[in-house]
C-alpha cells in the first residue's frame, strides 16, 4: 500500500512537470510569433512595388524600364522636383509616353509628387528637393544609370530662358549637355546663377558616378510647344554615344 502511494505521487509529480514544461513552450512559441508578427509590420510599409518611398510631404514613384530594356545604357529622366512648374512635365510625359517604345536605350522615370505645401513657392520645391535626394539619388546610384534628366521650366528671369547646363564643369555631363545643345538647336548651353535644386540631385548624382543634367524650358511656351522641344529633348538624349 505505501508503495502505491509512492508511485502516485511520483505519477503526480511528473504529470505537473509535463504541465508546467507545456506552459512554458506555448508562451515562448507565442512570444515568438508576436515576435515575427511585429518585424513583419516593421518591414510591410503598405507602398506599391512601384512607389520608391513616402513622406509626410509627399512621395516618389518610378516606373520602367521603357524603351530597350536589354540596352546597357540606363538613363532617368526626373518631373515633378518643383511642383509649380508642372506644365512642363506634363509636357515631357506626353511624349515619352507616346515616345517610349521606339526609344534605343532602356528609361527609368522618376516622377516626385509633393502632397504638402505644393503651391508654396519655397516649401513646395523644398519638399521636391529633399524627396529627390533622399530617394532618386541612392537609387539611380544603385542602379548605375548611364544618365539622369532633370526636367525643369524657369520664369525667364535669367539672361536665357530656354537652356541646359551641368552642375559640375569638368565632368562628362557636361559633354552630354552640349551634345544635346547641339542636337535640338533651340536652345543653349547656360548656367544660372545660384541654382537651388543641384545641390539634392544632380550634384549627388555625379559625385556618386551617375552622369546627369538639368533641362530647362521657358514656362511662358504654350504648352504645344513645350510638346515640340520635349519631343526633340527625347530624341537628341537617345541619339546620345556612351
Amino acid at each position: 500500500m505505501k508503495n502505491n502511494k509512492i508511485l502516485l505521487i511520483i505519477l503526480v509529480v511528473i504529470i505537473a512537470l509535463i504541465a508546467v514544461f507545456a506552459a512554458a513552450m506555448l508562451t515562448n512559441n507565442s512570444q515568438s510569433v508576436a515576435s515575427v508578427q511585429q518585424q513583419n509590420s516593421n518591414i510591410n510599409t503598405n507602398l506599391p512595388d512601384n512607389v520608391l518611398g513616402e513622406e509626410s510631404y509627399g512621395s516618389v514613384k518610378i516606373s520602367g524600364p521603357f524603351g530597350n530594356p536589354n540596352s546597357n545604357i540606363k538613363i532617368g529622366y526626373v518631373v515633378g522636383l518643383h511642383p509649380l512648374e508642372n506644365q512642363a512635365h506634363s509636357a515631357f510625359l506626353n511624349e515619352f509616353y507616346d515616345e517610349s517604345d521606339d526609344l534605343d536605350y532602356a528609361y527609368y522615370l522618376y516622377e516626385i509628387n509633393v502632397t504638402q505645401n505644393r503651391d508654396d513657392y519655397d516649401s513646395g520645391r523644398m519638399n521636391g528637393q529633399l524627396l529627390a535626394q533622399n530617394y532618386i539619388v541612392p537609387d539611380a546610384i544603385d542602379k548605375n544609370l548611364s544618365l539622369v534628366v532633370d526636367v525643369h521650366s524657369n520664369q525667364g528671369n535669367w539672361d536665357e530662358n530656354q537652356f541646359i547646363f551641368s552642375p559640375n564643369q569638368m565632368d562628362i555631363s557636361k559633354d552630354y549637355a552640349n551634345q544635346v545643345v547641339r542636337d535640338i538647336g533651340f536652345s543653349t548651353y547656360y548656367i544660372p546663377p545660384n541654382p537651388t535644386s543641384t545641390d539634392y540631385l544632380t550634384l549627388p548624382l555625379i559625385e556618386g558616378g551617375v552622369p546627369a543634367f538639368i533641362y530647362e524650358e521657358f514656362d511662358r511656351n504654350s504648352f504645344e510647344l513645350m510638346e515640340d522641344h520635349m519631343d526633340e529633348l527625347i530624341e537628341a538624349v537617345d541619339s546620345l554615344r556612351f
